[in-house]
């Protein structure tokens, strides 16, 4: 059964907001359905929208040399593009639909009148940046310090999300090579090769289009060895 689309209210940035607010919002924008494989934006795009995902996944990515390398998948709730409505400048990666996908596109100007309007949405905004650049740092001290297959077995646990039971983590859907590859910083073969003795290992399972990890602590503990 398809999932139904979420409202703005439903958005976490927006808790606390007010439904007038709210309705105001609605007004600035417009409902977009967007194709798998669609782009949101593209990298160097003048576009100064913000996104509110309803429904639907999109992944973020970022440009290393002219070549994408994914960021994060984003899923129902979540919101992107706000830098360039904050800054004014282009965009800085892309944001690539991996399935069917609504989104609500917020002018620039409606994002920043319901900051004016909800000063505690700037401290939310600051929590988010702080997050940011700590994912950054901790993903450049990877690259750098790490072997090529301990780089993969990070990628692999960075893409890995909570069970909805709580019970284990699961990369849905299961990644190209081709991204783990770009993320890592290696090649495509040795990220394949690092999945297959991980799965080979028990540490990882195919179920239907996802990966399951059986062992986080045992691929953390492969990371951390010298």
């Amino acid at each position: 059964m398809t999932k139904a689309s979420l409202s703005l209210a439903d958005c976490p940035f927006l808790a606390e907001v007010d439904q007038a607010a709210i309705d105001r919002l609605t007004l600035t924008g417009r409902v977009r359905t967007i194709a798998l494989g669609e782009r949101v934006f593209c990298h160097g795009d003048s576009s100064d929208a913000v996104y509110f995902l309803l429904k639907g996944n999109v992944r973020i990515l970022s440009r290393d040399q002219g070549r994408p390398v994914p960021l994060v998948d984003l899923l129902p709730g979540d919101f992107f593009g706000e830098l360039a409505a904050i800054d004014g400048l282009q965009r800085t990666g892309d944001a690539v639909a991996t399935n069917h996908v609504e989104v609500f596109e917020c002018p620039r100007e409606g994002f920043l009148m319901l900051l004016v309007e909800n000063p505690f949405l700037g401290l939310r905004l600051l929590a988010r940046f702080s997050s940011m650049i700590r994912r950054a740092d901790i993903r450049i001290s990877a690259l750098s310090a790490l072997s090529p297959d301990q780089r993969v077995s990070f990628a692999l646990l960075d893409l890995a999300l909570p069970d909805a039971e709580g019970n284990g983590w699961t990369i849905s859907p299961a990644p190209q090579m081709q991204d783990v590859a770009s993320w890592a910083g290696t090649t495509e073969a040795i990220a394949t090769g690092t999945l297959e003795q991980l799965m080979k290992s028990g540490l990882l399972h195919r179920r239907d289009r996802d990966l399951q990890i059986a062992d986080r602590a045992k691929i953390q503990a492969l990371i951390q060895q010298d």
